[in-house]
């Protein structure tokens, strides 16, 4: 962590550290993905990521077993590991041991999975050579664990009840109500002043059987400051000087996720607590731990830490499969008893010592530098073959674009549509198109801010009826007010007393057959309510304010210049400046799911975890304006008369895609939007197909029309806990032209960034760019890595327990700490690799941005993401390794595979893929017969020595 000053007191330096190590996540409503481990990021990536693991108890790679798995799979290869052994450590395994070479002892501890065969070696009672290794090591020192922190850390060690149980029941329950943001009926008595005058009216009310600490505690709280509330208690628990800062932090880890959230709600954007509020709620966890103690006896010693030594039963347990490791080791490299006894004692301690040192995260860190090497491998070889092949004009005019979100989920769309013409060219950029807003739909009853989380909009943008629809308009606002009126007063008289008896008998037996149409017929259920709200609720045709008079001062819309600002910097930062095509559709992205806490968690996070569509269709309103398309006109960005803006959204769930204000002008207009109207079919229903092969429960040889229907009612479906899979295969993230991967299978596993160097003389696009695209980039990825390598620490678990609290968050039923990152059925498919950066740009102006952008250089010099940049000028690739730009080459091994379709590469394979060059004239029957995941992803079972 970074150093607080001597000054501070104790208790200060302690709270300091814990506000930057605890969780930095926003209300659920808000999911936003970040780094995790955001408070280590000013350390180079393994050792921040090694004392993360020191300071939550938690694992930050794969368990071993799942990097077997993934090995087996093809992503990654002996050769892999090899390599990245020799890099971590060439001096370690320099030497001999006995007649071993050392690297050869060390390289069989990778291969082979030495822990499971030395539990067999155990069971099976290995013989001789066991009894011997297992009497030279005898007297072998175990590996000690972390030293407890707090009394209570000292009483679990010790095998004692853990005293924050009876804790965590008395602030939950407070916690909850204070940061409830709408679910309770009553609001918390006394919120407003603050968390500690809210927690003394609380506690005068807990009875003392639920929490005997209640009252001392309130009583403690209620005669100073919090900070002289929380030495006292250190005072009193006897915790000496030194060690006051760490117990202070274990104490508000006791529950991070609560503790995070008062955090955040007091400090972060829209703060809700008033200032101090993490600071009371530690002084009173603290008073509660003192409380506790008095009423057990006191303490008679000042608090020292000190290891717990372990059951004999389990030492010798221990020290068994320490032994049976070594054996299966030597087995494996063909000694016998008489060997080992001829080497001597010294050998065996010696080997023993240095499959110690080769510890379980030494291990993983090699093989997680093994996967991610293969995975860079691949798709550099991938990048830089097609980087070859370039043609410095297209071939074919082109006929429509579609400016997509740089979202790895839609790199498959993407492929399916300009699979079907060369004519189709795709676009990437941040979803909200630079278009940042407070958007108030019609149907709204307040707005929403559409744009990253670290912006703050300075304008609105309205949605109202066209003129021709008022009459429309005011009955359906009608409408929506009587229903919202009648299922609020059907809500409060659910939750009355007498009422409650009455209502909710007769609301339950209505919504049985409801209920039981959305659990056995989820589609058809769906459609039919859909059907029934359009009856009853008349559509409206709507239009967006997006622009403004200059000297309007209600800050609704967009001055002029604003409007020609947001229009170039999205057209220069994506390269389309000419050759303008007739139609060109603008698609944001959102995600339709029900009974989904984590909704947020699929929708644009550049759009604040919201739908995409409104900015899209505001980008595309501006982009139309005759007065803004004059504007540009003089600055050198002249947009044809003939060609069109079309705004739309893209559902990541169903992928379905909704067109919004086309167009009904010219003849040759409507035959375009019809050409895009079929190509984006078509594309959709290839893109639901391949989406259905992670799908555990979709079969793979569904026709595309089959697969739509799957993934609609997925969507709709109160069971479903994977609706779709979000960012689970994100690994990559590609900034330049669409021509160096445009062909390219890249299984949904990239962010795609549009970019032309050829038109950015001095990088300030480039620059831009950066600044935006590897922070949110690099977030997604990390939080995707840390919830998937440890899901109950790092992640929030599975689903299925999860209860919404307070709108702010989920926990396990009714009592647990609010749970933070992503749940399994969001990360189980994920392959945990740190984001690899493929920059299409000049290597000059890449070591600008690195020099002038702090926090981008943040995450390349500390390896939190990987990059590789291609030079176009020049064409030579360079990999940021050990603090600067190296000269790249691919592995000569590496060959990319040629295949007629993506749904040849992936057909009947769940797993990830590496990138494949797709060759439409190739026939299925006369492909590359070598071309396939088996044959590439595959190598030869390694030999033992």
């Amino acid at each position: 962590m970074h150093d607080e000053p001597r000054s501070q007191t104790a208790f200060q330096r302690g709270l300091a550290r814990a506000r930057h190590l605890l969780p930095m996540q926003r209300p659920i409503g808000e999911f936003v993905h970040h780094n995790t481990l955001h408070a280590y990021q000013h350390l180079p990536f393994h050792d921040a990521i090694a004392a993360a693991a020191r300071d939550h108890g938690a694992e930050v790679y794969w368990p071993e077993a799942r990097f077997r798995e993934a090995m087996a799979l093809g992503a990654f290869g002996v050769l892999d590991v090899d390599r990245a052994h020799v890099a971590l450590r060439a001096d370690e395994a320099a030497g001999t041991v006995g007649p071993l070479r050392r690297r050869d002892l060390e390289r069989l501890a990778l291969v082979h999975d030495l822990g499971r065969e030395a539990i067999e070696v155990v069971e099976e009672q290995g013989g001789e050579l066991l009894r011997h290794v297992r009497a030279v090591l005898a007297d072998v020192a175990l590996r000690e664990g972390p030293l407890p922190r707090t009394h209570r850390e000292a009483a679990v060690a010790a095998g004692e009840a853990d005293p924050a149980a009876a804790l965590d029941a008395l602030f939950v329950p407070f916690l909850g109500a204070l940061l409830d943001d709408g679910m309770a009926r009553w609001a918390m008595p006394m919120r407003a002043r603050g968390l500690r005058d809210a927690f003394l009216v609380y506690a005068s009310g807990v009875p003392a059987f639920v929490a005997p600490c209640a009252a001392g505690a309130a009583a403690r709280l209620a005669r100073g400051t919090a900070e002289s509330v929380a030495t006292r208690a250190l005072d009193e628990l006897r915790v000496p000087e030194h060690l006051r800062d760490e117990y202070v932090l274990a104490t508000v880890l006791e529950l991070p996720g609560f503790a995070g959230m008062v955090s955040v709600l007091e400090t972060g954007p829209g703060a809700r607590l008033p200032e101090g509020a993490l600071e009371q709620y530690v002084a009173a966890r603290l008073a509660c731990h003192a409380e506790l103690v008095r009423l057990r006896g006191g303490v008679s010693a000042a608090f020292e830490p000190a290891v717990q030594p372990p059951h004999p039963d389990v030492a010798e347990r221990a020290r068994d499969l320490r032994a049976g490791r070594l054996v299966a080791a030597l087995q494996r490299l063909g000694f016998t008893v008489h060997d080992v006894l001829t080497a001597g004692d010294a050998f065996v301690r010696e080997a023993d010592a240095v499959l110690e040192s080769l510890d379980g995260p030494t291990r993983r860190r090699i093989y997680q530098t093994a996967m991610e090497a293969a995975h860079r491998e691949a798709l550099g070889a991938a990048i830089l073959e097609r980087r070859g092949h370039l043609e410095p004009t297209p071939a074919v005019p082109c006929r429509l674009a579609v400016v997509f979100c740089i979202d790895d989920r839609e790199e498959g769309i993407r492929r399916h549509l300009e699979s079907q013409h060369p004519g189709y060219v795709t676009y990437g950029a941040a979803g909200f198109f630079g278009v940042a807003m407070h958007y108030v739909g019609f149907d709204d009853p307040r707005s929403q801010a559409l744009c990253p989380v670290v912006v703050t909009p300075a304008h609105e943008v309205v949605e109202r009826p066209v003129e021709s629809s008022d009459r429309s308009a005011r009955l359906r606002r009608a409408l929506v007010r009587a229903r919202a009126g009648l299922e609020l007063a059907l809500a409060d008289a659910s939750r009355g007393g007498l009422r409650g008896l009455l209502v909710t008998p007769l609301l339950g037996a209505l919504a049985v057959f409801p209920l039981a149409a959305r659990i056995l017929f989820p589609r058809a259920a769906d459609r039919f309510a859909r059907r029934v709200g359009a009856a009853l609720l008349p559509s409206v045709e709507t239009e967006l304010v997006v622009d403004r008079a200059d000297d309007a001062a209600d800050g609704v819309g967009f001055s002029l210049d604003e409007r020609v600002d947001r229009v170039r910097g999205l057209l220069e930062n994506i390269g389309l400046l000419d050759a303008f095509p007739p139609v060109i559709a603008v698609l944001g992205h959102a995600a339709s799911t029900v009974n989904n806490p984590h909704h947020s968690a699929y929708d644009c996070g550049a759009c604040g975890g919201r739908n995409g569509g409104p900015n899209a269709r505001a980008f595309a309103r501006m982009a139309n304006d005759p007065a803004v398309r004059a504007r540009l006109a003089s600055t050198g960005i002249v947009i044809p008369e003939e060609t069109v803006f079309v705004g739309g959204v893209h559902d990541t769930t169903t992928d379905g895609i909704t067109l919004f204000d086309p167009p009904t002008g010219a003849v040759a207009t409507r035959s375009a939007l019809d050409e895009l109207r079929a190509a984006l079919d078509l594309a959709r229903g290839r893109s639901a197909l391949e989406r259905c092969r992670r799908f555990e429960h979709a079969p793979t040889s569904l026709r595309p029309d089959v697969a739509l229907r799957h993934v609609e009612e997925r969507a709709v479906d109160l069971s479903q806990a994977r609706p779709e899979l979000g960012h689970a295969t994100n690994a990559a993230c590609v900034v330049g032209r669409r021509a160096l991967t445009r062909g390219l299978f890249l299984d949904r596993r990239s962010f795609l960034v549009s970019y032309d160097p050829t038109t950015d003389a001095d990088g300030r696009v480039l620059a831009r760019i950066l600044a935006a695209v590897v922070p949110v980039g690099a977030g997604i990825n990390l939080e995707y890595y840390f919830s998937s390598v440890d899901p109950d620490r790092f992640g929030c678990g599975t689903k299925l327990p999860h209860n919404l609290t307070g709108l702010v968050g989920v926990a396990e039923g009714t009592s647990g700490d609010l749970r933070t990152g992503l749940p399994r059925e969001m990360t189980e498919v994920h392959e945990p690799v740190r984001l690899l950066c493929v920059l299409d740009a000049r290597v000059a102006h890449v070591a600008q941005v690195l020099e002038r952008n702090p926090e981008v250089r943040e995450f390349v010099v500390n390896e939190w993401i990987r990059v590789l940049v291609v030079d176009p000028d020049t064409g030579e690739a360079f990999s940021f390794e050990d603090g600067r730009l190296r000269p790249y080459e691919p592995r000569a091994e590496r060959s990319v595979p040629v295949v007629s379709s993506a749904a040849d590469w992936y057909r009947g394979h769940r797993h990830s893929l590496p990138p494949a060059r797709i060759d439409a004239s190739l026939a299925p029957s006369t492909g590359n017969p070598s071309a396939s995941p088996e044959s590439v992803n595959r190598r030869p079972r390694p030999n033992a020595s």
